[in-house]
This record gives structure tokens, sequence and C-alpha cells, in this order.
């Protein structure tokens, strides 16, 4: 049973790559309902794959890692059409730069333990306000007050990823010195 719960986990794990992908070349060409239909589904895939691995117990190292390249191509996505679609680009960079230096700060290993710790509770703040806006974006043209709430919501995530980012080094401080100094031994 664990290994159908593993295999059904990664597939909708990597099934949000996919669709990730397909929304990506679809994103200008197809209807709004069909792009719409394509995004809930994808971003849908990251709340069931979660809670389907911890009920059949089939977590693994490999499906982890399998759902945070998935989650980030996503985000990525998502972030690229919202700035395709005129968004601003400053909460945009944020949101992004903040995931890419989470992602990297996880490989560092102190003490068997990541450099930056992650939250749940935040990533999946931040992934509400990111994937939410987009949806709201594939609805909404360009002049319209919609635009301007979901300008908004980016612009809080951007802050809101800014901020996670401060708060997380400044934490970390002592540690990273330590590692700069050489005298932190890092796995």
């Amino acid at each position: 049973m664990v290994s159908f719960g593993r295999s059904l986990v990664n597939s909708l794990s990597f099934g949000r790559f996919l669709g990730s992908i397909v929304f990506a070349c679809l994103a200008f060409q197809v209807s709004p309902i069909l792009l719409t239909c394509i995004y809930v589904a994808t971003a849908a895939s990251d709340s069931l794959d979660g809670v389907l691995s911890r009920r059949l117990g089939a977590t693994s190292y490999f499906g982890r890692v399998l759902d945070l390249i998935s989650d980030k191509s996503l985000t990525t996505v998502s972030l690229l059409y919202a700035a395709a679609r005129g968004v601003m680009l400053l909460p945009l960079a944020a949101v992004a730069a903040r995931d890419v230096l989470v992602l990297g700060a996880r490989l560092i290993l102190v003490g068997g333990t990541p450099l930056l710790a992650t939250s749940r509770t935040f990533g999946s703040f931040l992934a509400l306000c990111v994937w939410g806006a987009t949806l709201m974006l594939i609805n909404v043209s360009e002049d319209s007050s919609t635009m301007r709430a979901v300008e908004a919501v980016y612009s809080l995530a951007g802050l809101a990823a800014s901020a996670n980012v401060v708060v997380r080094l400044y934490r970390a401080r002592a540690t990273i010195r330590s590692i700069v100094a050489g005298g932190q031994e890092v796995d």
C-alpha cells in the first residue's frame, strides 16, 4: 500500500510540475475559462498530495524534493505570467528572490540542520497570495478595479517575502557569521 501511495503522491506532484508548464505554454493562447481550469487543477494538487502523503504514510525524501520543485515551478510560472500581464515587477522580484534564497539556504546543512529552517505556515501563506492573485489575474482586464486588488495582493506577498527573509537571516546571523569566519562546519 505504501508503494502505491508513494506512486500516487509523486504522480500528483509531477502533475503539478507538468501543469505549470502547460499553463505557461497556453497562458495567452486559450480562453480564460480553460486557463482557469488548468491553473486550479494544478494548484489544487499541492493540497491533495500533502494530505494523501500523510494519510497513506507515503512520505519520502524524493517526494519532498519533487513537491518542492513542483511548488516552485508553479510559483515561478505564476510570477512570470503576472509580469507579462503588467503587474509591478518589484513585488514579483521580491517573492522570486526569497524563493531562490530560501531554496539555496536549505541546501546548506549545519550540524545536519538546514541553515534556514522552513516554515510550512509562511510558505502556505505566500503560495495562497501568489497563486490566488494569479488565479484572479487570469480573469481580469488590465484597467479594472479588480486589477488594483490583484496588484495589492502581489504587493502584500512581496512585502511579506521581504520581511520573511530579513527575519530569517536575523535569526540565523550567529550561524552565518560563524560559517563565514570558518568556525562552523558545514555538512
